[in-house]
């Protein structure tokens, strides 16, 4: 029986197979799968947080339960509004 939701966050600067392989065993567990784009304010980006939700879309494109979000906030208060 698979649980409610999970969430995956990241900057995903840019998405990895690696940060793929966690969001694809999260979507065999979980009925969604919520990656969550997110900013560190101590790091430099490659791409804008807009782009790199685009990636990640991209990325997981056919997942079906997979939701790309972005947050620029804490990620418990992500949580606690999903």
């Amino acid at each position: 029986m698979k649980k409610d939701i999970a969430i995956v966050p990241g900057s995903f600067d840019p998405i990895t197979n690696g940060h793929l392989f966690l969001i694809k065993q999260a979507a065999k567990e979980y009925k969604t799968v919520y990656v969550a784009v997110m900013i560190n304010a101590d790091k430099k980006y490659m791409f804008n947080i807009e782009e790199r939700k685009s990636i990640a879309e991209a990325a997981t494109k056919g997942l079906d339960n997979i939701k790309v979000i972005m947050s620029e906030g804490w990620l418990w208060k992500l949580a606690t509004e999903l």
